[in-house]
């Protein structure tokens, strides 16, 4: 019995798949098209093709990593023998590239020192912060100094456009007949919109008696000039007068700026024709703070706050002190410009907070932090940023700047401006 019922279910299990296989038969004929079968054929050989692929891509890897092994080994050849790339460090392979591949003169050893130490201090991503290599000292003191060899010209810039705004007379610029308020196009050939104020100044300045050309627009006239630099040696604080006003221009803030206004301070007591004075800051980029300080002594009155500065744990008061020939009781303007920078800006400031003194021109720089310089041990300098600077009045001017009470246009002489001002008080 058990059998016969275990035969019978296997032949209904069978019958039922014979069924299903002649309909599937059907299905499968019914969608054959010539274009399917010829597809049915390619796909009915997966495993051999899958098979293939397998052993090709394996292949491929194989080969890949052999080529790798080859090529890093043929890199390493190139490396020197006490170079190991498995151990050097990053600077080692840096510098061997440089040794063996860089298409220029490479630097010496002691200017890539330097260079790792300026590169320190620019990580602090402050443009004020500067290392200083000992064969550039005398560079920087001279700047501050306002040394160098050029042209005799301070621009100033309006945008993209540069415009003269003063000509030391005796130099190059004045003996060639150019005048304040033309428009500096380009030097040597190169476009000054494309130049930052460091790189025009560092395009004009150069060895004396080398030259260099350049291109003004004067009266919308353009003119190509070839101008022979000479040593330039600029009044850091001078004095002129047209009929009652004194104008006094303070160039830098250098190491004798401040002897240099006591001089014009009696210059100007002892000058009964001078009754109001134009205090000329344009151009001022700054320099030391003591030397400010002195200046400003002259037309404040004695321990009056001058400035207040902000330090990494704690604040200090700097106040006027006693001088000679006092200025304070002359009425004043102020001229800047956007390169009036840092101590100059504090003077100006401190001028109109405690004298209510207009501002003429344009408006200033916005530097406002304190810088120390530090001398290392090897002899270098170190400029860091160590403080900010607050006006009086308990305002930060450091990447705002002043915004003058007058404004005047860049191009036009701003200087005629602020004594027409000033002939007003």
């Amino acid at each position: 019995m058990k059998n016969d019922l275990e035969n019978r279910q296997t032949s209904q299990n069978l019958t039922e798949i014979e069924k299903q296989e002649a309909n599937f038969s059907e299905d499968v004929i019914q969608d054959f098209t010539p274009e399917t079968v010829n597809k049915f054929e390619e796909n009915t050989t997966p495993k051999k093709n899958n098979y293939f692929n397998i052993t090709t891509s394996i292949l491929a890897i194989l080969c890949l990593v052999f080529f790798a092994s080859t090529a890093f080994l043929t890199v390493d050849k190139l490396w020197p023998a006490e170079i190991n790339r498995r151990s050097a460090s990053t600077k080692e392979e840096i510098l061997n590239i440089i040794q063996t591949k860089y298409n220029g003169t490479v630097s010496t050893s002691q200017e890539q020192a330097d260079g790792e130490l300026a590169g320190l201090v620019s990580s602090l991503n402050d443009p004020y912060s500067q290392f200083i290599p000992k064969d550039k000292i005398a560079d920087f003191q001279n700047g501050l100094n306002e040394k160098y060899s050029g042209i005799g010209i301070r621009f100033n810039r309006d945008g993209s456009r540069v415009f003269v705004t003063q000509i030391f007379t005796g130099g190059p610029a004045s003996q060639s007949g150019i005048l304040v308020g033309d428009e500096l196009l380009k030097v040597e050939d190169k476009d000054v919109k494309n130049l930052s104020n460091d790189e025009l100044g560092t395009a004009i300045r150069g060895k004396e008696n080398s030259s260099v050309n350049i291109t003004i627009s004067s009266s919308g006239v353009e003119k190509a000039l070839n101008l022979v630099r000479k040593n330039v040696q600029v009044d850091l604080v001078s004095l002129e007068v047209r009929d009652d006003v004194g104008i006094i221009n303070i160039a830098s803030f250098g190491d004798t700026s401040a002897t240099k206004m006591g001089e014009v301070a009696a210059q100007v007591k002892n000058n009964p024709k001078i009754k109001k004075l134009v205090l000329d800051l344009r151009s001022n980029t700054g320099g030391l703070l003591d030397q400010s300080l002195q200046i400003a002594s002259y037309f404040l009155a004695e321990n009056s706050l001058f400035v207040k500065e902000a330090y990494k744990s704690d604040s200090k008061e700097e106040k006027t002190v006693k001088v000679e020939n006092s200025l304070q009781d002359y009425p004043i303007i102020v001229a800047t410009d956007s390169s009036t920078a840092s101590a100059s800006e504090i003077l100006a400031a401190a001028l109109r907070d405690d004298r209510n003194v207009k501002l003429v021109c344009q408006k200033s720089y916005g530097k406002g932090v304190v810088q120390q310089i530090f001398t290392l041990r090897s002899g270098d300098l170190l400029k860091v940023t160590i403080a900010e600077w607050i006006t009086p009045a308990g305002n930060k001017i450091n990447g705002k700047g002043l915004s003058p009470d007058i404004a005047v246009e860049i191009d036009k002489n701003s200087l005629d401006k602020a004594v027409e001002e000033v002939n007003k008080l």
